[in-house]
């Protein structure tokens, strides 16, 4: 729930914040934060506490708050010389986007500083009025001796996560509103639109740099709703490399396309249905990726509370060992995983609640029973490709939550986002990646690529 009316974002159920610096048409270089505004009711918007108390908390490199750009040190993905109204400000090196990390439903705020830090901001609060140290909030109450009722400083666009600044303040400004334009993802914002208060003679989206941010924007939105989606990359292959087995069943897993799935269907028989046919497709469209009754995982172990092992093995991997598998998909497309824990796909379509086996798990939380998460990221290496893990049994029945069912390695995507981390979710004393078989196997088993 929103404490304004305008400019603030709730932080979703990961926790984890994506932000990407597009484009910077400012002449200043300033810092922007984000600052949490839990705790914040009692100080009254637009004064001298609630500008101190927003810098302090963005200082604390912390839950309550982030500096996330520093406009003096770092570039934005694109620039243009076309618009006639200004030149080019872009300068310094794109770093590409940014993760940070909230509190999961906590409301944040933006404050932008002109022209110099947040840190100097907070020391001298008597200079706040000189050229260039203005601090400039998304929440329009909070924007200090404004003249305006609803000074909108900061404007949201075309829902995917994109959210365009001015750098003066709005009595002062052009309204191209393109000084600062972020996208954010893992974040539900609420800001007014873009359309209602740019100036229509100065609308950078009008430009072939407008175009391509855009077209940019939308390529990168992975529904940050429902954490475990995944994006092709460039190649249009994805690699899957079957690490370990952890579970007594022998199912399935597969991967699927998102396209023209609407996300309010995820939990329908029609959605399953969908699912079922594009795994089995061998296609653009879906694969099955591991077939756990035919074919073995790379590592094996022994460990202590796994109950059910077969007599006469010490662990539950069987089959032989197929190595990394490639699979095509369509570059720029989004997907998710899915696994039946026992038997094959065609048995998740009418199948009983009750039969655990035969009910599909996604790496989507939105797809599974009650939003539970069942799959979880257990390392991203920096060349790109992802450790990740299924737990073969719904959170709400019986699990031991190892989340060792299935573990297997993922390359050809983009980084991961708003995934739950193993150590966040394992059942204590099952950390399987504290021990001999993650440490030594599966852990380092991407360090041989970078």
């Amino acid at each position: 729930m929103h404490t304004y009316n305008s400019g603030t974002f709730i932080v979703g159920s990961s926790g984890e914040v994506d932000v990407d610096f597009l484009f910077d048409g400012g002449w200043f270089r300033g810092e922007i934060a984000l600052f949490n505004v839990e705790g914040m009711e009692e100080l009254i918007p637009g004064s001298e506490a609630f500008m101190l108390e927003a810098a302090r908390r963005a200082l604390t490199d912390s839950e309550q708050g982030r500096i996330i750009n520093q406009d003096e040190i770092e570039g934005a993905k694109f620039s243009t010389t076309d618009f006639n109204w200004e030149r080019d400000f872009n300068t310094g090196e794109y770093i590409g986007a940014k993760s940070f990390t909230f509190n999961p439903g906590d409301e944040l705020g933006l404050m932008m500083v002109q022209h110099k830090t947040v840190q100097e901001t907070f020391e001298n609060p008597d200079r706040i009025n000189e050229f260039g140290r203005f601090p400039l909030f998304s929440i329009p109450e909070a924007n200090i001796g404004g003249s305006l009722p609803n000074q909108f400083e900061f404007v949201g666009l075309d829902g995917n996560g994109i959210i365009a600044g001015e750098d003066m303040r709005i009595f002062q400004a052009d309204r191209d509103y393109n000084d600062v334009v972020l996208q954010f993802r893992g974040l539900d914002s609420n800001f007014a639109s873009l359309d209602e208060y740019i100036n229509p003679t100065r609308d950078f989206r009008d430009f072939p740099v407008g175009e391509n941010l855009l077209e940019y924007a939308e390529s990168r939105v992975l529904n940050e709703k429902d954490p475990g989606v995944f994006q092709v990359g460039e190649s249009g292959e994805v690699t899957i490399d079957f690490l370990y087995d952890g579970g007594l069943y022998e199912g399935a897993v597969g991967i699927f396309s998102l396209e023209d799935i609407n996300p309010e269907d995820l939990t329908t028989e029609e959605f399953t249905q969908k699912v079922v046919e594009r795994v089995q497709s061998n296609s653009t469209e879906g694969h099955i990726v591991i077939q756990d009754s035919t074919e073995g995982a790379k590592y094996s172990a022994e460990l202590e509370w796994e109950q059910a092992i077969p007599e006469g093995k010490n662990h539950f991997n069987d089959g032989s060992y197929l190595g990394t598998k490639t699979f095509t998909m369509t570059p720029g497309d989004n997907f998710a995983l899915v696994m039946i824990p026992d038997g094959n796909f065609n048995q998740a379509i009418g199948a009983n609640e009750s039969v655990m086996k035969n009910d599909l798990i996604f790496s989507m939380q939105g797809a599974n029973f009650q939003n539970q998460v069942q799959f979880v990221n257990v390392k991203t290496s920096a060349g790109g490709g992802t450790i990740a893990s299924f737990e073969d049994d719904r959170i709400d029945r019986p699990s031991n939550e190892d989340y060792n069912d299935i573990v297997l390695a993922i390359e050809g995507i983009q980084e991961p986002i708003g995934l739950f981390s193993l150590e966040d979710r394992v059942f204590p004393d099952r950390n399987w990646a504290e021990l001999p078989i993650g440490e030594d196997n599966i852990l380092p088993y991407f360090d041989g690529n970078e």
